[in-house]
């Protein structure tokens, strides 16, 4: 009886232990490996997240400043306009004088009938001989009369408010401009004669009378324009 019961013991105990060999002993590894993964991918959607926050980070706007460029241009001769920005391309009447446009300039550079070179010396009370259609308006033609060598450009009309700025974010407020280091005598007003724009504001900056046309009160936009003349 005694050894029946050891007999059936024993048996007992080898079917647990082959159970136990049946099972995968890759379970519990799977598991802890399952979750590896799960922790990796997280961690790089994570970093792919914060990688696309950073390459869509707004760019600041620019930083307002003037051309300095343009502003350099007061004071050249019609020989070094040339030299600077390429031949004339046309030519526009200006109420007493002629605005030139150049290949690379930034608007039209005026001149008053009285400083250009005719090539003779104009008698008193003749008109100045320039070329002009059947509606008397001036033309540019290889007859038009080109400034004097030694006098200096004095006004630059007709600017896009482009040109103005070096840099720039438009809309640009008019109070932004006030605040520019160098900027006084600041005015603002109603225009509607100089140009088809509602307003004018004007100051002067290192030298130079800078009147800027716009449609809107507080700011202005890129239809605006601009006028530079010698202070």
């Amino acid at each position: 009886m005694k050894t029946k019961l050891i007999s059936l013991l024993l048996s007992c105990m080898v079917f647990v232990s082959l159970a136990a060999c049946t099972e995968d002993p890759g379970a519990a590894s799977d598991e802890t490996t399952g979750e590896t993964t799960a922790a990796q991918t997280t961690e790089e959607i994570t970093t792919l997240d914060d990688t696309t926050a950073e390459e869509t980070t707004d760019v600041p706007s620019a930083v307002l400043a003037f051309n300095e460029d343009l502003l350099s241009d007061i004071g050249l001769t019609y020989s070094e306009l040339v030299e600077k920005h390429g031949e004339k391309v046309n030519v526009t009447g200006r109420g007493g004088g002629l605005g030139y446009y150049f290949e690379n300039g930034y608007g039209a550079y005026i001149w008053g009938f009285e400083q250009l070179d005719y090539g003779r010396e104009i008698e008193s009370g003749e008109a100045f001989p320039l070329p002009r259609d059947a509606s008397g308006n001036i033309i540019d033609d290889e007859n038009i009369a080109l400034p004097k060598t030694d006098v200096e450009c004095y006004d630059i009309i007709s600017i896009p408010i482009e040109n103005l700025f070096a840099s720039a974010t438009y809309p640009i407020n008019l109070s932004d401009i006030q605040k520019l280091d160098g900027v006084i005598n600041y005015q603002t007003g109603e225009d509607g004669f100089v140009t088809s724009l509602k307003y004018y504001s004007t100051f002067i900056y290192e030298g130079a009378k800078i009147f800027i046309y716009h449609n809107d009160l507080n700011q202005i936009d890129t239809e605006a324009q601009a006028t530079v003349q010698a202070s």
